[in-house]
């Protein structure tokens, strides 16, 4: 988690159909296969929409390791926000990073259609 961003494991919930939807379609550009997860954390970044998911098997020590993918949009008001899926150390999916480079609010959640990869690790 980057450091200017906090976790408040009071917002976690089910992962929601349209991060399903994008997760799944963002997984399918990767050779290897991963369990999609049911319960992710709200991550505080101002509202641009990045989660964290949870940890099934719930271990301590959980880090970032490393960038799975990227991809980019534009958000309604064309601003371009970077999309990235990252993996942690015990190589489960980590984290969907949203970072719209204004740093303000996400207005609509991107569909799988409206992204581009721009980097496929």
């Amino acid at each position: 988690i980057p450091p200017n961003v906090s976790v408040n494991y009071m917002s976690m919930r089910p992962i929601n159909t349209s991060e399903e939807q994008l997760l799944a379609h963002l997984l399918s550009y990767l050779p290897t296969k991963f369990r999609l997860p049911d319960q992710v954390v709200v991550l505080d970044d101002g509202n641009m929409g990045s989660i964290e998911f949870v940890d099934p098997e719930n271990r301590t020590g959980r880090m970032y390791s490393r960038d799975l993918i990227q991809a980019s949009y534009k958000d309604k008001d064309e601003t371009k926000v970077l999309i990235t899926l990252t993996l942690d150390n015990y190589n489960n999916l980590y984290e969907l990073e949203f970072w719209k480079t204004d740093f303000s609010e996400l207005i609509d959640y991107p569909k799988p259609n409206q992204v581009q990869i721009i980097v496929n690790k």
